[in-house]
């Protein structure tokens, strides 16, 4: 039997928020379970790396609506 992604899109949209945030959680444990744990680690010392220029104002942060208006202004191109 084959289901369609609409399908399934239709039925979860039918749920209440809750049961979809438990949806939501385990489709994410099941994609994040297959990432590489190298890729895992790297990812990892870049956020801190960049945690860590951030909090000791090596960088400075860009607030997060002109990083959004930015980015539809790329959007558009």
């Amino acid at each position: 039997m084959s289901v369609s992604v609409e399908s399934v899109l239709a039925d979860v949209m039918s749920l209440p928020d809750d049961a979809k945030e438990d949806l939501l959680e385990r489709l994410l444990a099941d994609l994040t379970a297959r990432i590489d744990p190298e890729v895992k680690r790297a990812q990892l010392e870049v956020v801190k790396r960049r945690r860590d220029e951030l909090r000791s104002g090596a960088v400075q942060g860009i607030p997060g609506e002109q990083v959004l208006a930015e980015a539809r202004e790329l959007l558009k191109r």
